[in-house]
């Protein structure tokens, strides 16, 4: 399993009754976007997380993040909390 710190940048799909998403996230190795649910995690632009998954390569949206878990990193500034 692969594991990656993020900042959440956008969503471009959300279903929240199942809590699925397709994120686009900026990491330090540049815009990765990652797919997975995660119900009952408050997920917004502008947070850090910490997703766990695999890569996959998909034939029409290329490669992505295939996550089995996010955790929301809180920012201890004054910017990351009220974001938060």
């Amino acid at each position: 399993m692969e594991e990656i710190t993020a900042k959440i940048s956008g969503i471009t799909f959300s279903n929240r009754s199942t809590g699925f998403y397709v994120l686009r996230a900026t990491s330090d190795s540049g815009i990765v976007t990652v797919r997975g649910s995660f119900p009952g995690v408050a997920v917004a632009i502008g947070l850090r997380a910490k997703f766990v998954g695999k890569w996959e390569e998909h034939a029409t949206y290329g490669r992505q993040l295939a996550a089995v878990g996010c955790e929301i990193i809180p920012e201890k500034n004054r910017t990351g909390i009220v974001t938060y």
